[in-house]
C-alpha cells in the first residue's frame, strides 16, 4: 500500500504561507521589534504578521509608534514576500528540495507558472531582481526629487506581478511620479516566446497604470535589425498593439488613446513649454488623414504632412492611374 504524502503540490502552498505568518509573528514578539516604552502582544503581533503577508495594509496599533526601525524592517519584508505572491516562493521551495519531490509535482508546478520545460531558478531571479528594480527606481527617484525626468521602460515583469503587490506598488509610483515607456511590439514578440498556452501578453500594466494617473508613453526600440526586423516607427501602428493587448475598448478610451504617443510622449521626454500649440513654441507637428480622435485611431490614419522647425519636411499626395476617362481630372 502507498503512503500517503502530506506535502503535495496542493498543501505546500498553505504551508509556506503559514509559515511565513509563523515567522512574521516570532520575530515581531522579540523585545528588539518594539518601540521604546511600547509592548506588542502575540494577537496583535499575529494580527500584524498576517496583514503583512496578505498583503491587507489592517493593524489594530499604531506602527509608527508601537514597533521599532527594526520593526517596520520585518513588516516590510513581510509585505514585500506576500507581494510577490505565495506561488512565486512555493516555486522557490520546489526549486530548494526538488530532490525530495517527484517528478510529476515539479511538472504540476512548471505548468502552473508557465507551461512546457523551463529554468524555474531562472523564472524566480529575472522576476524578483526586475519587480524590485521598479521599486529601487521609483524610492530613488522619489527620495531624489527626479521622478518626473526618471522612465521605466518595458517593466514587462509587471504584467506578471499579482495584483496586490501592484496595488501597493502604485502608491509608490504615484508617490516618485517616475515615468514608463512601452514598446509593446517588442514585448510581445520576446516575451513568453518558450512558454507553452496559455501564453502570458508580454507588456507591462499599461491600463491599470493610466487608470491611476501614472505616465505611460509608447515606443519602438528596434528599426529593421535582425533582432526585430518589422520595426518601421510608426506610431499608430504602436498605439493599435497597445489598444488591444491592454483592452482599452472604451469610447473614453478611444477617444484619449492619441495622448499615448503625444502628450504622454512628451511628459516621458520632459519637453514641458517646449511641446504642444501655442505662440513661440517650436512647430514642430504632424498631420493625421482624420477628423476626429476617434477616425484618426480607428482608420489607423496616415501621416499627410510633417513639419519641422516650422519648415515641411513632405506632404503626401495620393495618385490614381487609371485608364478610365471618368477618373481622369
Amino acid at each position: 500500500m502507498q503512503r500517503k504524502r502530506y506535502l503535495t503540490p496542493l498543501t505546500w502552498p498553505a504551508i509556506s504561507f503559514a509559515a511565513m505568518i509563523l515567522l512574521g509573528t516570532l520575530a515581531l514578539c522579540l523585545p528588539v521589534c518594539h518601540g521604546e516604552g511600547a509592548s506588542l502582544s502575540v494577537v496583535d503581533a499575529a494580527f500584524l504578521s498576517t496583514s503583512a503577508v496578505c498583503v491587507t495594509g489592517l493593524s489594530p496599533v499604531d506602527i509608527s509608534q508601537v514597533l521599532s526601525p527594526v520593526g517596520q524592517g520585518v513588516m516590510l519584508v513581510l509585505i514585500q514576500v506576500g507581494g510577490l505572491g505565495v506561488m512565486t516562493y512555493t516555486s522557490l521551495i520546489f526549486l530548494l528540495w526538488r530532490k525530495q519531490v517527484p517528478f510529476t509535482s515539479r511538472e504540476a508546478v512548471s505548468q502552473a507558472l508557465l507551461g512546457g520545460d523551463f529554468n524555474m531558478g531562472q523564472f524566480l531571479l529575472q522576476v524578483v531582481c526586475i519587480v524590485l528594480g521598479v521599486e529601487l527606481l521609483a524610492a530613488l527617484a522619489h527620495a531624489e526629487g527626479i521622478g518626473e525626468m526618471t522612465t521605466a521602460s518595458h517593466t514587462c515583469s509587471l504584467g506578471s506581478a499579482d495584483n496586490s503587490y501592484f496595488f501597493h506598488l502604485t502608491k509608490l509610483l504615484k508617490a516618485a511620479r517616475i515615468n514608463f515607456a512601452c514598446a509593446p511590439t517588442e514585448n510581445l514578440y520576446l516575451q513568453g516566446r518558450q512558454d507553452t498556452f496559455p501564453k502570458r501578453r508580454g507588456i507591462t500594466r499599461v491600463k491599470e497604470l493610466t487608470d491611476n494617473g501614472i505616465n505611460v508613453s509608447l515606443g519602438q526600440d528596434s528599426m529593421q535589425d535582425p533582432w526585430y526586423p518589422l520595426g518601421n516607427g510608426n506610431m499608430m501602428i504602436i498605439l493599435d498593439y497597445v489598444l488591444h493587448l491592454a483592452q482599452m475598448m472604451s469610447f473614453a478610451e478611444l477617444d484619449d488613446a492619441l495622448k499615448f504617443p503625444t502628450v504622454n510622449g512628451s511628459t516621458t521626454m520632459h519637453l514641458g513649454d517646449s511641446y504642444g500649440i501655442a505662440e513661440g513654441r517650436p512647430a514642430n507637428f504632424i498631420v493625421l488623414d482624420a477628423t476626429t480622435p476617434f477616425e484618426a485611431v480607428y482608420e489607423r490614419a496616415d501621416v499627410v504632412r510633417s513639419v519641422r522647425a516650422g519648415c515641411t519636411l513632405f506632404t503626401a499626395e495620393t495618385t490614381v492611374d487609371t485608364d478610365l476617362p471618368i477618373m481622369r481630372g
